[in-house]
C-alpha cells in the first residue's frame, strides 16, 4: 500500500505540470490543424509521427506498446542537436545525467541511482548488442539511440539497475551513398567525417564504413606558463560492417570499430574560483589522457517461420591512460603525481530464440549469455615533495560469467498484455594484487589473491491495457543489480557484494490529434540496499563496503508534436527525490540525506522549424536544479540552464549550418570532489559557435 501511494502522490505532483504542458502543445497543435485542412492527403502525412520501431524487449516493437519507460532519439534528431557522445544525449533525457570528469570520462546517474569513481556502473549501454564498458561512447553514424530507464536485469543482467542505453548504428544498404563533411569552431576545433557504402555483390553482398576525426586545443589555459594546450585533444573513430545475406533467411553481420583518443589532461582547479576563472588550471605539468578502444562483432540471424534464431559473438578491447597533477598546483613545496593505466577486455557470446509471427498474441524470447572478462589496473602515486615517496597499486580482476533468461507476454482481447521474465546470472571473479613502494618502503612486497563467486536472479513483471489503439497504461516491478568486486586501495583483496534494487512504475502512454502530438508519463518507486558505497580513510584513500541503503521516488513525463508542416517540438521533464535510508559514513549517521550527483528537477525544450524549401532553425533550452556533491550534502552545484542552437540550409546533394552551445556562456561544474582539506572542481563547456557542412552523392 505504501508503494502504491508514493506512486499516486508523485503522479499528483507532475499532473499540475503535465497538464500545462499539454495545453500548450494543444494550442500550437490546434492552430496547426487550420492549416493542415489546407494541405492535401501527401503533405498530411508531414505532420504524423511516425511509429517508433524498437529492439529495446529484444524484439521488434513499437516505442508505445512496451510497458516501461523508453525513450528514442532518430538519427534526424542526433544531427539536429548535434548529439556527439553519450553526455550530449544526457541533457536531452529527463532523470538521466552524466558527471563528467573529462572530455571522455564519467560516472551516470538514472532515477536517483548513481555510481561513484570506481566499481561498475549501474547503466548498461550497449552498440549493436556489445557491451560497451565506459560511461561516456562518442555517438555517430546512427540509427536511433533507445534509452531503457529503470531495471533491466531480465534481458540484459547485471549492471544495469538504472537502465540501459541501446545504440543502433546504420547498416549497409543495396544502394551506394557516400558523404564527406567538414566543420570547424572557435578554439580551433576542426572535425572531418567520411561515409560510404552499397552493394558489393547485387542482392548478397553489401558494406558501410565511418570515419571520423576531431582535433581541437581545447578552452583550459595553465596560468603556471601561459600554456592553453593543455587540454588540447584528437580523436578518430571508425566503423565497418560487411553484410552477407545468401537467403531470404539469412543476415550476417562481421562489424569492426576503432576508437582512438589522445590529448593532455590539466582540467581541475580551486571550486571557488571556478566562477571567475573557470577555464583557468595551475598545474606544474599538463597531464596525459589517452584511451585506445577496438571491438569486433559478428552478428547472424535466420528465420525460422515462426521463430527466429539470433546469435551475437563479440570481444571488446580498451585501454585508458592518464596521468594528471593531483595537487593541482604549480608549487613547488607539494607536488603529486597520479598515472593510471587501466585494460578491460571482453569477450562475450549470446544465443537468442524468439518468437517471430507479429499476428500471435503470445511474445516471448528466451536465450543464453557467456562472457569472459578481465580487467587489469595499474596506479603509480608518485610524491616528490617533502620527500620522494613512490608507491605502486597493481590489481587483475579476471570474471566468467554465464546466464539464462526468457521474457514472455500474452494479449487478451487485444487489450491487456501481460508480460513476465526471468534471469540468472552466476559470475566468478578472481583477484590477484599487489603493492610496492610506499614511504620506506613500507607495503613492499605486499600481495595476494582472492576468489569471490557472485550469483543473482533477476525476475520482471508487467502489465498493460490499452484503452484505445492511441492511449495506454501500464504497472511493473523489476528488480536489478550491480556486481560486486574488490578493494584494491585499501584492505586490498576485500570482496564487497552486489547491490540490488526493486522498482515499481506506472505510466501511460498516448498519441492525440491524430498522431500530431505524443505525450509519455511515469512514475516510480525504487528501494535501492547492500548499496556500496565509498568510507574515506585516509587522504585520497578510500574502501567500497555495502553500507547503505536508499529510496528514490519520482516521475518524469516526455512531450513530441508536430504542429505545422516541418516544425518539430521535444520537450522533457523529471523530479527525483533519492535519499539515503541508512549510511554509516565514517562513523557519522547520514540517514536522511541527499544521493549526490542527481539533480531534484531537470527539463528540457527542443524545437526545429524546415522551411522556405531547405532552410533549418534548431534551438534548445536545457535546465538542471541544484545538487549536492558528496554525501555529507556539505557542498552544491546552483541551478543552472543552457542555451543551444543551430541554422543552416539542407538540399539532396549539399548541408551547411552554423551552431552555437552554451549561447549564455553559463559557467557551472561537471564534477567537484574535496582533497587534503580543499574543493576542486571541472568547470562545464564554455560558449562553443562554429560551421559545418557536408556533400551527400
Amino acid at each position: 500500500m505504501r508503494v502504491m501511494f508514493e506512486m499516486v502522490r508523485g503522479m499528483r505532483i507532475m499532473g499540475r505540470q503535465f497538464l500545462l504542458a499539454f495545453l500548450i502543445m494543444f494550442t500550437l497543435s490546434f492552430s496547426g490543424n487550420a492549416l493542415a485542412g489546407e494541405e492535401d492527403a501527401t503533405s498530411e502525412k508531414e505532420y504524423l509521427l511516425e511509429p517508433q520501431i524498437v529492439t529495446a524487449d529484444k524484439q521488434e516493437k513499437d516505442a508505445q506498446d512496451i510497458p516501461g519507460s523508453v525513450s528514442v532519439i532518430s538519427d534526424v534528431q542526433v544531427q539536429d542537436y548535434n548529439i556527439i557522445s553519450a553526455s550530449d544525449l544526457f541533457q536531452r533525457m529527463p532523470n538521466l545525467f552524466m558527471v563528467k570528469t573529462g572530455p571522455t570520462s564519467g560516472f551516470t546517474a538514472v532515477r536517483g541511482i548513481t555510481s561513484y569513481m570506481n566499481g561498475n556502473p549501474p547503466l548498461g549501454i550497449y552498440v549493436d548488442d556489445v557491451y560497451y564498458p565506459g560511461a561516456d561512447p562518442n555517438i555517430f553514424d546512427v540509427e536511433r539511440v533507445e534509452v531503457l530507464r529503470g531495471p533491466q536485469g531480465t534481458l540484459y543482467g547485471h549492471n544495469t539497475e538504472a537502465g540501459v542505453i541501446n545504440v543502433i548504428t546504420k547498416q549497409p544498404q543495396e544502394e551506394w551513398h557516400t558523404s564527406i563533411g567538414a566543420g570547424y569552431g572557435n578554439y580551433n576545433t576542426k572535425d572531418f567525417l567520411l561515409s560510404t557504402g552499397g552493394a558489393l555483390v547485387e542482392d548478397t553482398m553489401s558494406m558501410r564504413a565511418f570515419l571520423k576525426v576531431k582535433d581541437t586545443d581545447g578552452y583550459f589555459t595553465n596560468t603556471a606558463n601561459d600554456s592553453d594546450d593543455v587540454d588540447e585533444q584528437t580523436q578518430v573513430d571508425f566503423r565497418g560492417t560487411l553484410r552477407w545475406t545468401p537467403t531470404n533467411k539469412w543476415d550476417v553481420r562481421l562489424t569492426t570499430g576503432i576508437e582512438n583518443y589522445s590529448g593532455n589532461y590539466a582540467e581541475f582547479a580551486l571550486l571557488n574560483d571556478l566562477e571567475d576563472h573557470p577555464h583557468d588550471v595551475d598545474v606544474d605539468f599538463e597531464g596525459k589522457n589517452a584511451k585506445d578502444g577496438r571491438s569486433v562483432a559478428l552478428r547472424a540471424s535466420y528465420d525460422m517461420g515462426n521463430m527466429r534464431f539470433l546469435s551475437v559473438t563479440s570481444h571488446r578491447y580498451e585501454d585508458y591512460d592518464l596521468d594528471n597533477d593531483i595537487d593541482f598546483t604549480s608549487s613547488s613545496s607539494s607536488i603529486s603525481n597520479l598515472y593510471i593505466d587501466q585494460e578491460k577486455e571482453i569477450t562475450s557470446q549470446e544465443v537468442r530464440l524468439s518468437s517471430n509471427n507479429k499476428n500471435s498474441p503470445f511474445k516471448w524470447v528466451t536465450g543464453v549469455y557467456l562472457f569472459s572478462e578481465g580487467n587489469d589496473e595499474a596506479t603509480l602515486m608518485e610524491v616528490v615533495a617533502p620527500m620522494t615517496v613512490n608507491f605502486k597499486q597493481k590489481g587483475k580482476t579476471d570474471s566468467r560469467g554465464a546466464s539464462v533468461f526468457g521474457q514472455a507476454s500474452y494479449l487478451f482481447w487485444d487489450k491487456l498484455e501481460l508480460t513476465a521474465g526471468l534471469r540468472y546470472d552466476r559470475e566468478k571473479k578472481d583477484f590477484d594484487y599487489k603493492w610496492d613502494g610506499g614511504a620506506m618502503l613500507l607495503f613492499a612486497d605486499t600481495s595476494g589473491e582472492s576468489e569471490k563467486l557472485f550469483q543473482a536472479w533477476l525476475p520482471k513483471f508487467a502489465a498493460s491495457y490499452k484503452f484505445t489503439d492511441d492511449f495506454s497504461a501500464y504497472a511493473s516491478v523489476a528488480r536489478g543489480s550491480k556486481s560486486g568486486g574488490f578493494n584494491i586501495h585499501y584492505n586490498p583483496g576485500e570482496p564487497f557484494d552486489s547491490e540490488y534494487n526493486w522498482s515499481y512504475e506506472v505510466g501511460v502512454k498516448s498519441r492525440w490529434l491524430n498522431n500530431r502530438l505524443q505525450a509519455d508519463l511515469a512514475a516510480f518507486l525504487i528501494k535501492w540496499e547492500d548499496m556500496q558505497v565509498q568510507i574515506p580513510m585516509s587522504g585520497s584513500v578510500y574502501r567500497v563496503e555495502n553500507a547503505g541503503k536508499a529510496t528514490s521516488k519520482g516521475f518524469e513525463a516526455e512531450l513530441t508534436a508536430r504542429p505545422l508542416k516541418g516544425w518539430e517540438i521535444i520537450a522533457g521533464a523529471a523530479m527525483t527525490h533519492s535519499v539515503f535510508d541508512e549510511y554509516d559514513y565514517s562513523g557519522d549517521d547520514l540517514s536522511g540525506n541527499r544521493v549526490p550527483n542527481v539533480p531534484g528537477f531537470s527539463a528540457n525544450l527542443g524545437t526545429t522549424y524546415r522551411f522556405g524549401n531547405g532552410f533549418f532553425l534548431n534551438a534548445e533550452y536545457v535546465r538542471n536544479s541544484s545538487f549536492y556533491w558528496d554525501v555529507e550534502n556539505t557542498e552544491q552545484q546552483d541551478a543552472y540552464h543552457i542555451v543551444n542552437a543551430k541554422i543552416g540550409y539542407e538540399q539532396d546533394g549539399y548541408e551547411v549550418y552554423a551552431w552555437g552551445k552554451n549561447l549564455t556562456d553559463t559557467v557551472y561544474a561537471t564534477r567537484a570532489f574535496k582533497s587534503n582539506g580543499k574543493w576542486y572542481g571541472r568547470a562545464g563547456d564554455p560558449l562553443t559557435f562554429g560551421v559545418s557542412c557536408k556533400v551527400n552523392f
